[in-house]
This record gives C-alpha cells, structure tokens and sequence, in this order.
C-alpha cells in the first residue's frame, strides 16, 4: 500500500475526469524525508486528511461532467444497469485494475440510496464521491483485495505492473496503452516492458517527474521564492528570478532527457540557456531573443549544474556568497553525507562584513578556531572554489578590489585533494564513486518510496554499473527490469 501524493492525485484526477482544479494544492502538506515528500512510511492518513478527502470528492463529484464519463442513456428501467456500467468503467481507470465484486455491490448500493432520494444523475454523483474516497482509489495497492498473496517475493501482476510503471515516469494513473496491454498480459517480457518505458520517458510527464526529482534531492524549491538585496542587486527582480528558474529546469531536462544524464555533462557541461535578459544578467552576449535557447560558454567559466546562476543564487544570501552553504550543499546533496549542527553554545552566525575584506578573509575565523575547525574543514574548503561566482551567480574576476582566490580542498571523500576553480570540483564529482552511489541512492529512494536497505544491495549493485557507463537515464531504464521493481513483498510496510 502506497498513498497517492498530492502531486499524484491531482494527476490521476486530471487524467481520470478531466479537472484541471488541481484539488490536492488544498490538502495538508504531505511530510518529508531527506526532502522527498514520496516516503511510504510517512503517508499516513490523518484525520486532517480524511476530511479533505471527503470534501474534494464532493466537489469533484459535483463538477464533473456526466455525459463525458457515461455514454449509457437509462430509461426507468435500466437506470440500475447504466449504474453499473458507469461504476465497472470508471472503478477499472480509478482503481487501476477491474473492479472487484464486492466492490461493484459497495458502489452500486450508494447509487440505489442516492437514487431514493434523488434523480439518476444525484445517483451518480453519489457513486464518484463514494469511488474517489474507496482504498482502492487513494491507494497504490500492490494487490487485489481478494488475493492471499504469500509470504516472500511474488510478480507483480499486470495491472499492478501498469500501475508501477505509470506512477514511476507519469506519476499518475496508466494511460490507454498501458491498461490494453495489461488486459492482453502484455507486461510479461522485458522487451515488452522496455517498450512502454521507452515510450513514458517521451512525455512531458516524464519531464515533470524528473523535475520534481531534481528539486527535492537538490533542494531546489526555494528558488522561486528567493530575493536579493535591492541596494548590492537592484536589477535582480522577478523576471530574473524566473528566468534563473527556468534556466536551471532546461539545462537539467536537456542533461537527462536529451544526453542522457551522464555524471561527466551534469557536472562539467559547458552549455547553459540563455535569453537576452539573462545574457544581460551574466554580462555576456551570448543569446537574443525571449526564448530561452541552448548557448555554448567559456569552459573557464561554467561547469554543468554547478555553475548556473540558479544555484549559485539559491546558495548564498541575500547580500554575499555562502561558503558554508555551498560547501554543505556538495556535501549533503552529492556525496550524501550529513554535516552535524553546531555544538551547543556556538554561534552560527557569519562573520562580520568588513568592507574591503574578502569572503576567503572573514572565513577564515572557522579554520582558526578549533571549536568550529571540524565540521567547517568539510564544508568551507569546497565552498570557498565557488569564489569566482556572486550571489546572483554571476562570474567575477575580483572582490572589493583583490583577485578572487578560487582555491579548495575536499577531505573526507574519494577525490579528496586541492582544487582550483568549480570547473576543477566538478571534475573531481564526475570521478566519484561516493557521488554516483549518492545519486543512486537518491534516484532509489524517489522511485521506490523508501531509503535502499540491506535487502537491496543486489539490485544498487547491479544499477551501479549502468550509471557508470551509460548515465541516469539508462539507469532509470535498467531498474524497471530488476526483479526489485518487479516483484512485491508480502512484508513490506504500508
């Protein structure tokens, strides 16, 4: 058993009645981990929830349009059979499989009360509200009600196959190909299998699926929210600020979608997006236009992901470079290691700003003190090779009036070791065995629900490989084929 997200309920309402209303916006926030809001052990149903559940399935059911969902036009007479016509064809799309009998008798009695005490049409309406607060619906069930699954590893059935696969690339209910081939056991062959995921992966769902992978493991959210001092940065407005949003979306869609997602282009690229206002915003002539367009730029100054303005903006504050903040956010996000909270009784704040004193010069306190030494060696040694960038991300040669010293050290990893520059780091991250297991790990835990245990070292072991040498789109491919995917559990969590 699997909650449907909010994300995905919305989609599978979309896809399911076609309301765009987008209901889910209005529920509670679904909680996170490691900043996935997907985790299965945390999609409880409150009865906060509950109730939203209830009221979207009234409204829902109030708005929808009948006569799309129906083509049975009843008489006196067959009202009770174009009923369940209704409930067998809509239940089979909202539950992802056929509906069950016992299922049917549930739904067809809400229409006969309703029925009582209203028209053919309060009938139905009364059925979709009962059919959008059913398990069955709210749920991403790994087996039918009725089955006795044993205990161990089991294939996955068809539909229950169709359904993982669409939540995994669409994040949504099947589509038509993929309910016909799981009527037709055409989800058996890895061939077969291969074909549906080739053909996902080419819709703009997929693109929106690997989006929101991005900005939960990278922390990405707080983009469209950030602000900048108005006196050190007074042409960062909202237009830059979404222009940065979508350049950083584009770069990471074209790394994955269009060259694969190899470690070697998202860290080392040396292309970005570019419009005229973001040109103007990095002080190049590198694009015109409104269109955001793929751009080449000076290797010295840019190296995939780590250099786009975006990033670098998100990873500062409001008036200066963050070290710290860029140095913790290449160790958490990439090398998956957690960096402890200060001591208590140390203060966490920056040094003072001095004017005509460097970034490198004020932080050079945490290497001084031997309190703070520890923790900031991991940190601010990395951070500190991201100098030549501002706090809008834009390249500098200098700082009040001295040569930017773009000069680090990583410690404590696989590829520890001086660097010069963030085109060296990133580099050093393509390299790294610590980084390409961080991002499996990442890639498992969105996917499956879950954090890997030490019951998946097989499947992580097998996938590792893949992402070496053919990069995260085929390692996406690859997991779809690991009896991992394909199987259940009969003791797994809810």
């Amino acid at each position: 058993m699997r909650r449907l997200t909010r994300r995905e309920y919305n989609n599978t309402i979309e896809d399911l009645l076609g309301d765009t209303s987008r209901p889910a916006d209005a529920f509670d926030p679904d909680p996170t981990a490691a900043g996935f809001d997907n985790q299965v052990s945390l999609l409880t149903v409150s009865t906060s929830r509950a109730r939203q559940y209830f009221l979207a399935a009234e409204r829902l059911a109030q708005a929808a349009k009948l006569e799309q969902l129906s083509s049975c036009l009843p008489n006196v007479s067959s009202e009770q059979t174009c009923a369940e016509q209704f409930a067998q064809k809509l239940g089979q799309r909202a539950f992802r499989r056929p509906v069950e009998d016992a299922e049917l008798a549930i739904l067809i009695k809400v229409f006969a009360v309703a029925r009582q005490g209203g028209d053919y049409e309060t009938g139905l309406r009364q059925l979709l509200k009962a059919l959008l607060v059913m398990p069955a619906f709210l749920y991403r069930l790994d087996v039918s009600p009725s089955s006795s699954a044993e205990p161990g590893p089991s294939r996955l059935g068809q539909y229950q196959l169709a359904n993982r696969l669409s939540y995994t690339f669409l994040q949504s209910m099947p589509d038509d190909e993929l309910f016909a081939a799981a009527a037709a056991q055409e989800l058996t062959t890895p061939e077969q299998i291969a074909s549906h995921v080739t053909r996902l992966t080419q819709s703009q769902r997929a693109r929106l699926m690997s989006q929101d992978f991005y900005e939960r493991w990278l922390g990405l959210g707080e983009l469209n929210k950030l602000s900048k001092s108005a006196a050190l940065f007074p042409a960062f407005d909202d237009e830059i600020r979404a222009a940065l949003q979508s350049e950083l979306q584009e770069f990471l869609q074209h790394s994955l979608w269009t060259e694969g997602g190899a470690l070697a282009s998202f860290f080392s690229a040396s292309y970005g997006f570019r419009n005229s206002r973001l040109s103007s915003h990095y002080g190049d002539s590198a694009a015109s236009g409104d269109a955001l367009t793929l751009t080449m730029l000076s290797p010295e100054r840019s190296a995939g992901i780590l250099t786009t303005g975006g990033l670098m903006a998100l990873l500062s504050t409001p008036e200066h470079t963050d070290p710290v903040r860029r140095g913790k956010f290449i160790r958490e996000r990439f090398l998956c290691q957690v960096v402890p909270p200060p001591p208590p009784g140390v203060s966490a704040a920056f040094p003072e700003f001095e004017p005509g004193v460097t970034t490198r010069q004020r932080f050079a306190t945490h290497q001084n003190d031997p309190v703070c030494a520890g923790c900031h060696s991991v940190m601010d040694g990395i951070g500190l090779g991201f100098e030549n960038f501002d706090a809008v991300g834009v390249y500098r040669a200098s700082e009040n009036g001295s040569p930017v010293d773009a000069s680090g050290q990583l410690v404590s990893s696989d590829i520890d070791g001086p660097f010069v520059g963030v085109r060296a780091l990133a580099e050093k991250l393509a390299t790294s065995q610590m980084v390409r297991d961080c991002m499996l790990a990442s890639w498992f835990r969105f996917v499956a629900g879950r954090e890997a245990g030490e019951g998946d070292a097989g499947t992580l072991a097998a996938l590792r490989p893949v992402l070496l040498s053919a990069a995260q789109r085929s390692m996406l491919e690859a997991l779809s084929q690991t009896p991992a995917y394909l199987s259940r559990r009969q003791e797994e969590a809810p």
